[in-house]
């Protein structure tokens, strides 16, 4: 009796800790089930964040930025420095929440391109990297519309509130990416869609991008509100994703020349010749992003007879001067004192040695 009165006590004990260890080892596995679960929706960030770089945009006074990747969540640590003698660097930081289709892009584009914990800096980046990385540093919608593959892009500025990136792919076919941004101008949202048209019309746009990216000598071009007679259906179809309008493409005059001044140290009216012998002539500017209003008309020089002439103004003094570009990009200047080109712009009423007027 007195050996099963003592060990009876010791089983019970024995019982009640091994029911505590399994108690304490549930809930253990059910903390850190729950602690991956909410850090996964809400990341707590300390030191160990899956990327790190340094950008230094080499400018004067400059800034630099420190870009920390934790799971989705992208800190943006920004330094900007200043010149003046009594002037103190100020520091900003920001987060932003990636979705995982971008975060999918950023890892992609990090791992690819840089080493974890490296310093970069802007003169030792090529133009598009540059671009990507500063819009990791302005936010997610920057770097998406930044990182997006393309053999030609232009972006088109259609007002204040809406850009729209145009992305020619090396596949032949069309991204289109409608940003909308607000008065400080941040983007706060992007549509994608692609242009599902038909070769014909997918031809008509990447034959334009190619003459406008050649012309100006890269691949990316800005275009804004105002759009010349030759331009408007192409630009009309892709913010309305309507592929009728470029079926009266083929009926819109060809732009063939275009007549500029260099002689005063201000911006100059342009005046643009067409195929059908029609002109406009931009002599006004607006501080307001809406397209500005030219004067039309009807011109009936032959300019390849005047541009033919060219050679007997050549020994004239040439101190300020008329350009004239033709639509294969070629360029050919004159002395302003040149009397057929004079002659052109009083026959039409219009004067390109002048500073533009506010509209």
């Amino acid at each position: 009796m007195y050996n099963e009165t003592i060990n009876t006590p010791k089983k019970v004990v024995n019982g009640k800790i091994i029911t505590i260890i399994v108690i304490a080892a549930i809930l253990g596995i059910l903390g850190i089930t729950l602690y991956g679960y909410f850090n996964k929706l809400n990341p707590i960030l300390d030191d160990n964040f899956s990327f790190v770089i340094t950008y230094h945009d080499n400018y004067i006074p400059g800034s630099k930025s420190e870009i920390k990747v934790a799971d989705r969540k992208i800190i943006i640590k920004t330094t900007n420095f200043c010149s003046a003698l009594d002037c103190e660097p100020s520091t900003k930081e920001e987060t932003f929440m990636y979705s995982e289709e971008n975060y999918t892009k950023l890892k992609k584009f990090l791992t690819e391109n840089f080493q974890n914990g490296a310093e970069v800096s802007q003169i030792n980046l090529d133009k598009h990297t540059r671009e990507i990385v500063e819009g990791i540093t302005y936010g997610e919608y920057f770097f998406e519309a930044n990182v997006e593959e393309y053999r030609y892009l232009i972006k088109y500025d259609l007002n204040d509130k809406t850009t729209y990136g145009i992305y020619f792919k090396e596949d032949g076919s069309v991204l289109i990416k409608k940003l909308y941004i607000n008065d400080d101008y941040d983007i706060t949202k992007i549509d994608t869609y692609p242009l599902s048209f038909s070769q014909k019309s997918i031809d008509i746009l990447t034959e334009y991008a190619i003459k406008e990216t050649d012309k100006a000598g890269d691949n990316a071009i800005y275009k804004y509100s105002t759009l010349l007679k030759n331009e408007q259906l192409i630009f009309k179809s892709i913010v309305e994703n309507k592929e009728s309008y470029l079926a009266e493409y083929g009926k819109v005059p060809r732009l063939e020349f275009t007549i500029t001044y260099d002689g005063i140290n201000c911006p100059t009216p342009v005046l643009y010749l067409y195929s059908d012998n029609t002109y406009e002539y931009y002599y006004t500017f607006t501080s307001e992003d809406k397209p500005l209003t030219p004067k039309t008309g009807k011109y009936k020089v032959d300019m390849n007879q005047l541009i033919a002439n060219l050679d007997n103004y050549e020994n004239e003094a040439n101190y300020s001067i008329y350009t004239i570009e033709t639509e294969d990009g070629t360029f050919y200047s004159t002395p302003s004192s040149n009397k057929e080109i004079n002659d052109l712009l009083t026959s039409i009423n219009v004067t390109l040695t002048m500073c533009t007027v506010q509209e």
